[in-house]
Order: C-alpha cells, then structure tokens, then sequence
C-alpha cells in the first residue's frame, strides 16, 4: 500500500484535480448510498472542470480470513462498478498518471 499511497499523494497534488475519498467501512453498510455521494460529488467536480480522483481511505483492514478479504474486495469493485450506470462522468487515467507510466514502446504491425 506503500507505493499506491504515494502515487496518489503526488496525483492529488495536481493543479485541478479533486480528491473524492471513499471511506471503506461504509462500503458493506452502505454501498448504494456511499456509490450515490461519491458519484455525485465526480459530476460536480467534472461539471466545473476539475478531474475526480476517486480513492479509498488507506485504511488496512484486518479479516479473518481469505473469503471474507475476497468478499470484501468484491464489494468496494462493486461500489466503483455502480457508478457505470451513471455516465456524468468517464473513468480513465489523469495526465499525471498517463506521464507516469512507462511508454510502451513502438507499435509492431
């Protein structure tokens, strides 16, 4: 988690971009109405230009076991999948992340 929280540390330092913090125990309790706000707050960014940078709180999470951690991870995919209903606004990679990933070298046809 190291290495994501830095990366999202140095995105979210980008002039025009908006943090939109999903807090991870709301996720089991109240996935539709958490999916609601956050989605709600993207199209309010990106209808004033800014871009929306969704993230989940950097909590680490204990579980008893794999099933539950799996069952967990399903649930918060599920939370950003919802938002698929709703095309206020399209996900994608920021200019910053675009620059930051390796090119990935010349076409071959």
């Amino acid at each position: 988690m190291k290495k994501t929280t830095a990366q999202l540390e140095k995105l979210l330092q980008v002039p025009g971009v908006v943090a939109l913090e999903v807090d991870v125990d709301r996720i089991l309790s109240a996935r539709a109405k958490l999916a609601g706000e956050v989605l709600d707050s993207a199209a309010t960014a990106h209808a004033r230009g800014a871009t929306p940078v969704i993230y989940t709180s950097r909590v680490e999470r204990q579980f008893p076991d794999q099933a539950s951690r799996l069952a967990f991870g399903e649930a918060g995919l599920g939370l950003l999948m919802d938002g698929g209903a709703r095309p206020a606004c399209q996900p994608g990679l920021s200019h910053a992340q675009a620059a930051d990933r390796p090119s990935p070298g010349p076409r071959r046809r």
